[in-house]
C-alpha cells in the first residue's frame, strides 16, 4: 500500500447508511455497524450503528474506556444506571431532540432504546477492541435472545428516573 492509499480520505454516503439498515432488517439482534477503522487492533475506534425500534442493547459498562455517540437519524434514548440497576439518567438523542450526542466515562452503566422506527449513530471509543474486556453486561439484565427480554424492553422504555429495572 503506498503512502497516498494509507492516509487517502474515506466518506460515507447517505446511501450506504441507509444500507446499514436495510442489513439491520435482515438480522434477528435488528442492529447492524460499518466500521471505519481497519480492525480491532486501531487505537482508535470508529463505527456507524443502525438500529430498528426493538432493539435490545443490554445494560452495559466498559469499566476502562469512554463512549461517544451521536444519534444522525431517528431518535434513541440513552439511560444511564447504577450498580444494582436503578435508573440515573434518561437523555431523548437525535437531529430533532434536544441533545444529539453523549460522552460516558469509563464504568458507566448504560443502554440505549429505538425510539423511532429506525436510527443511525456515530461511534467512538478507544481501543484496540477485545471482546473480553471491552463491555461488561449487568447480571441484573438478561442475556440477549432470552425470554425475558421483550418484558425487560417494555421496562426499559417505560422505567422512569430513580426507579430500578429489576
Amino acid at each position: 500500500m503506498n503512502a497516498r492509499n494509507r492516509f487517502s480520505m474515506r466518506t460515507v454516503s447517505n446511501a450506504e447508511l441507509a444500507g446499514l439498515l436495510e442489513q439491520a432488517a435482515a438480522r434477528p439482534r435488528r442492529r447492524t455497524h460499518r466500521l471505519l477503522h481497519q480492525g480491532p487492533g486501531d487505537p482508535i475506534q470508529r463505527l456507524f450503528i443502525g438500529l430498528l425500534h426493538g432493539t435490545y442493547v443490554r445494560p452495559h459498562r466498559h469499566p476502562l474506556v469512554g463512549e461517544t455517540g451521536i444519534v444522525v437519524r431517528g431518535s434513541c434514548e440513552l439511560l444511564t444506571f447504577d450498580g444494582s440497576g436503578t435508573v440515573l439518567a434518561r437523555h431523548q438523542l437525535g437531529p430533532d431532540c434536544e441533545n444529539l450526542a453523549f460522552d460516558l466515562k469509563p464504568g458507566e452503566w448504560h443502554s440505549l432504546v429505538v425510539r423511532s422506527a429506525d436510527a443511525l449513530f456515530f461511534e467512538l471509543k478507544p481501543g484496540p477492541y477485545d471482546p473480553e474486556t471491552i463491555s461488561e453486561f449487568a447480571d441484573w439484565a438478561p442475556a440477549e435472545g432470552s425470554v425475558a427480554v421483550p418484558g425487560f424492553l417494555e421496562i426499559l422504555t417505560n422505567v422512569r428516573v430513580g426507579e430500578s429495572v429489576v
